[in-house]
């Protein structure tokens, strides 16, 4: 719940983990009215998102006064790129790095819907996806982040994230990280980070905003503090969690995000290094009404700070909290809105507002709570709201049910009609007087001493249970049509207080079963689930869980007290960081039968049985996938992208960590990703019966690494599942040779090097981007002895490879990638199924000496210079990132951003033809070219569009790189086969941000524009490599122009009033444009058009493509 690492700590607003049994729900906007269907969420639209901005408001408005905010609500996971606290939800995926380098928007997108679906149907939130570009070469966490270094393939890749993850039935609440800039890892919780306005929009906002124009449901803020310098900032130095100018003047006033915004784990934290900064004193938390204030609206994980409430902005908190749930379909509580509730919300009634009548056929008056969520199946949701539906529904779907320790029995109605009487009453003045009927208890310990402002239908009951307990007084809340705190819901708390035996000696209590007797003396432990001493060496459990949820509901173990119970951990020292406990040893697993026969769904052997073979999974550690399809959504889940239908997977559960539909999606991800950046000689694809062995540490290794460290990939995806090493991988391909590992390679005509360098870690960077002094020898002794030497790599990050790479065959990079590791690469390298023809998403530096000292490394990477006197917070290079600062100052590097060899190398491909026209409707230029495939086999080529704008746009040199990436697209070439293709620049892609005082908003440059299309950052502006072309911007008219075209007449005088205007068919034209934007701005374009940064300050600069602001 609030918590992605075990606290031991309950909740003060926890979402049921129970989903709805329906498939989904569909929203279409249309003038007047919602229409509903069952099966996805429409596209967002800023004009979907301000309609659902208008419900949540009215829902904040109804829920009190106003006057306090409380903490927040959510069942939050601990990762964007798998679900690894609902066990086996996820397969250990590859990296969202790998899902990066592949440059391919469709397989980002169908990771994407796989994604939503894993972390949707339990109801868990989505930590991720991360976005951050890659300033800082050495940082820890970039295998988390999609955009590599530069903007526009983050805003492109997340945008079709998340276009597909809205489209499966239930999906996500996603939440993109880390706000920002959150560049280095080292000392992040103390350091500040010094930007300039501009820099921000330009080059680590556009993610950002790509991510809020798909309808993103939430935002994290990271761990350092920011000071803004230019513009609209005047607020100084702050943490990212309660800045002003970054939270609400840019990401909520410009971007128009309307979600909420959410505190990294313990972000809210003041250390030494930040006193002095607002709202911080060191060693306590951020002031919480100063965090409240400057935008934070829910602090993790347990409210440190928020912790009783905060008054700051509260109605805007509400609103926002409502919507982050509204966007994706689902109510507060998270649960999946039926097309009924869905269709009221939006249609301007109160999802509560609906007449029910009850099994008598009574009418009830005002619905309190809607069980049309329960599945008809499914009697074991033993939540507050799951027992309270079913006591006021005791003829519903479930009739019979498993005993719960929140009703003191049955769940179904028979001994809790007190809460049924309860909420039958709800609506009509009730008795003062005990109910005659049964009743339960609810442990109220958990309400906050100082907070009385939960109006959950749990912490209502608990304060009308203590009307003299710590609320004392408190706001009106529609769940009890009244104060919460007792005075007005006496039927709820007459209920809950009478814990006295039964009144009616005909009804008791059903008895407490065997399972879930002795529920106070143990807890649960989550994870590790294998070894002969779980209890002892649990790094994952919760005090707090009933037995019969531990053992029935989430797979855990049952560990009585006095087992080695974990305490409840302290508050993280400044600056500490605990990397995760290696998993436990594997325990030994009994092979699959002989046969082929699937091995027991509950069993996660997690050591491999010597019959293996992976890539086929005939035979296999996990046992074939247990599902039917009336249990998956096979069949169901339609997910387009650009008008075309991307494949999805079944949703399986929890065996979907071994879904073999989701293990070759990830193979296929891995070898698409993977980027060969050298094949001398033709040596790949592989022959099956060319003389191979394998080397290096991670070829065979039983244990090859997935992932890096750190809370992304934590718990039983990465930590338990069985890992394909490329031994094993090679040996799964068809046909594919039984190769060994050896460390002399003697006999081998070629010799594959598997290695990884450090390994990568949330909370630090790494020390070093070269590879470790051992494998570079291991590598140079191969070559030296007239082997044909292929690395594979499992980078993190950049690489240096200079002091090596020029005596082996081949290189290919396959990043971080997961539990199918091995297979994945074993495509790559033979060329099966699926071709390497990943892109490099970083630039690879050159070291300047070929020893490669850590001095000579820092001296040769951007901001390596500054990192022992720590100028590498300051963004002193602004728009040179990556791969514009190696270009603006001439500096060769290895390997260039974009790189990769099309089709293994065996040709380039030919570009010509460059050109550009003028667009249609928001496309304002449209970029041509052609490519051609002279070589013998087919391959995928991804071509890059390279755009420098015209020389004389404000801002010094670093503000004005003079080549940046504005278009890219995966395409299959085959041989002989002429291909053309364009590319659609927009008003954004041609505009700067002009931070000058007063200004702070996009302008659409005029002037002449050069642009480059080819195979990467580097032969794209090479005359022989590339096709250019210029063109002179569209964004040349003024407003004055307008004015004076459409009053000019002949005789060039000011018309009166009655005399006629003789126009020219270009003036009309023009007034066309006016008309048409003025028509769009009254519709409300206005507001759409200021929050994507078209311009603001009740200022109009120019008028690009017929899209007006404001008009004076």
């Amino acid at each position: 719940h609030f918590r992605r690492a075990p606290d031991g700590q309950r909740p003060l607003a926890a979402m049921p983990t129970r989903t709805s049994g329906a498939s989904g729900v569909a929203l279409a906007a249309s003038t007047a009215s919602w229409a509903l269907a069952a099966a996805a969420l429409p596209p967002y639209t800023p004009e979907l998102g301000e309609q659902i901005w208008q419900e949540a408001s009215e829902q904040a408005r109804s829920t009190g006064t106003g006057t306090q905010h409380n903490c927040g609500y959510g069942t939050w996971g601990d990762s964007g790129q798998l679900n690894q606290w609902d066990k086996g939800f996820s397969p250990c995926w590859p990296s969202t790095l790998n899902a990066a380098a592949t440059w391919d928007v469709e397989l980002m997108a169908r990771w994407g819907a796989e994604l939503s679906t894993e972390f949707g149907e339990p109801n868990r939130g989505q930590l991720g996806p991360g976005v951050n570009v890659a300033r800082y070469a050495w940082n820890g966490r970039l295998g988390e982040y999609m955009s590599g270094e530069d903007p526009f393939l983050g805003a492109k890749m997340i945008e079709a994230h998340l276009s597909a993850a809205r489209q499966v039935p239930h999906p996500a609440v996603q939440v993109v990280k880390h706000w920002i800039p959150n560049t280095i890892e080292k000392d992040r919780s103390g350091m500040t980070e010094v930007v300039d306005e501009r820099t921000l929009f330009e080059v680590y906002y556009p993610p950002f905003q790509a991510a809020i124009d798909a309808g993103v449901s939430a935002v994290m803020c990271s761990y350092n503090l920011i000071n803004c310098t230019s513009g609209m900032c005047n607020s100084g130095r702050a943490y990212a969690c309660a800045n002003d100018d970054i939270i609400n003047k840019h990401l909520k006033q410009t971007m128009g995000f309307k979600g909420i915004l959410m505190s990294d784990w313990d972000a809210t934290k003041c250390q030494a290094e930040a006193a002095g900064s607002g709202g911080c004193k060191s060693g306590s938390y951020i002031d919480k009404e100063f965090a409240a204030d400057a935008g934070l609206d829910l602090e993790m994980p347990a409210c440190m700070s928020f912790g009783g409430g905060v008054t700051k902005r509260t109605r805007e908190k509400e609103a926002r909290m409502r919507w982050t749930f509204l966007v994706q379909g689902r109510d507060i509580n998270g649960q999946p809105l039926s097309n009924e509730d869905l269709g009221r919300a939006l249609d301007g009634r109160r999802l509560q507002g609906a007449p029910v009548v009850n099994a008598s056929g009574a009418l009830q008056g005002r619905r309190l709570l809607d069980c049309s969520w329960l599945p008809a199946d499914n009697c074991q949701d033993t939540t507050e709201s799951a027992c309270a539906c079913r006591a006021a529904n005791p003829q519903g779907p479930c009739t019979p049910c498993n005993p719960t320790s929140k009703c003191q029995g049955s769940c179904c109605g028979g001994t809790c009609p007190g809460v049924a009487a309860a909420i039958a009453q709800s609506a009509a003045p009730v008795e003062t007087s005990a109910p005659s009927s049964p009743v339960f208890s609810e442990e109220c310990s958990w309400l906050p001493s100082d907070n009385c402002q939960d109006n959950n239908k749990v912490a209502c009951a608990c304060r009308a249970a203590n009307p003299q307990g710590p609320c004392t007084s408190c706001k009106p809340t529609s769940t009890c049509r009244g104060s919460c705190c007792g005075s007005t819901c006496p039927g709820v708390a007459a209920a809950i207080v009478q814990n006295a035996p039964p009144a009616e000696p005909s009804a008791p209590s059903a008895p407490v079963p065997p399972e879930d007797q002795g529920e106070g003396d143990g807890w649960c432990c989550w994870w590790p689930q294998s070894g002969d001493n779980i209890c002892g060496a649990c790094t994952n459990s919760e005090l707090t869980a009933t037995r019969h949820k531990c053992l029935t509901q989430k797979g855990g173990s049952w560990c009585l007290n006095g087992a080695t119970a974990p305490a409840a951990p302290a508050a993280p020292a400044a600056q500490e960081w605990h990397p995760p406990l290696p998993a436990p040893a594997p325990a030994t697993a009994a092979p699959a039968p002989a046969t082929g026969a699937p091995a027991p769904a509950t069993a996660a052997p997690t050591q491999k049985p010597d019959n293996w073979q992976s890539g086929i999974y005939k035979s296999n550690p996990f046992g074939e996938s247990q599902y039917s399809s009336s249990a998956s959504h096979a069949g169901s889940v339609k997910v387009r992208l650009f008008g075309k239908q991307l494949e999805t997977c079944p949703h399986v559960g929890s065996d979907n960590y071994k879904s073999p539909c989701k293990l070759d999606l990830a193979a296929r991800i891995i070898a698409e990703s993977t980027v060969l950046l050298k094949n001398s000689g033709g040596v790949l694809p592989l022959a099956k019966d060319a003389s191979v062995a394998l080397v290096g540490t991670q070829a065979c290794s039983t244990d090859p690494l997935a992932q890096a460290g750190g809370s992304g990939w934590n718990g039983f995806a990465c930590n338990q599942v069985p890992k394909v090493n490329l031994k094993d991988g090679i040996a799964g391909l068809k046909d594919g040779p039984q190769l060994e590992c050896s460390t002399h390679g003697a006999g081998a005509e070629v010799v594959v090097a598997m290695v990884s360098p450090e390994k990568a870690s949330e909370g630090g960077d790494r020390s070093t981007i070269q590879l470790h002094a051992e494998d570079i020898a291991m590598i140079k002794q191969f070559s030296a002895a007239g082997k044909k030497v292929v690395v594979v790599i499992n980078a993190p990050g950049p690489m240096i490879t200079s002091t090596w790479d020029e005596g082996v065959a081949a290189i290919l990079i396959s990043w971080l990638p997961g539990q199918q590791n091995g297979r994945g690469i074993a495509m790559a390298l033979y060329g099966e199924e699926h071709e390497a023809s990943g892109r490099l998403p970083f630039t690879f530096p050159k070291c300047r000496t070929q020893d490669c000292t850590i001095a000579d490394e820092r001296a040769s990477v951007q901001l390596g210079d500054g990192i022992e006197n720590k100028q590498n917070r300051i963004y002193s290079e602004k728009g040179l990132v990556g791969y514009r600062w190696y270009h603006a100052k001439q500096i060769e590097v290895s390997y260039p951003f974009g790189f990769g060899l099309f089709a293994y190398g065996s040709t380039e491909v030919n570009y010509s033809d460059a050109q550009a026209v003028r667009g249609t409707g928001q496309a304002m230029v449209k970029v041509s070219f052609a490519m051609a495939n002279e070589g013998p086999r087919a391959g995928h080529e991804v071509p890059q569009m390279y755009l420098s704008f015209p020389s004389d746009i404000p801002g010094d040199a670093n503000s004005k790189p003079e080549w940046i990436l504005k278009g890219f697209a995966k395409t299959l070439l085959e041989p002989s086969v002429p291909a053309e293709m364009s590319f659609l620049l927009t008003q954004r892609d041609l505009s700067y941000w002009d931070d000058a005082p007063g200004k702070s908003l996009w302008v659409c440059a005029s002037g002449e524009f050069r642009v480059c299309v080819g195979s990467n950052s580097r032969d794209a502006i090479l005359p022989n490599k590339g096709a250019c072309t210029t063109f002179t911007s569209p964004c040349a008219v003024s407003i004055e122009v307008v004015k004076k075209k459409l009053l000019k007449r002949n005789d060039n005088s000011v018309p009166s009033q009655a005399a006629p205007v003789q126009v020219s068919p270009a003036v009309l034209l023009a007034c066309a444009v006016a008309c048409g934007a003025l028509a769009a701005a009254a519709l409300g374009v206005v507001r759409r058009g200021q929050s994507q940064g078209w311009g603001g300050g009740g200022r109009l600069q120019l008028v690009p493509s017929g899209e007006l602001d404001t008009v004076d």
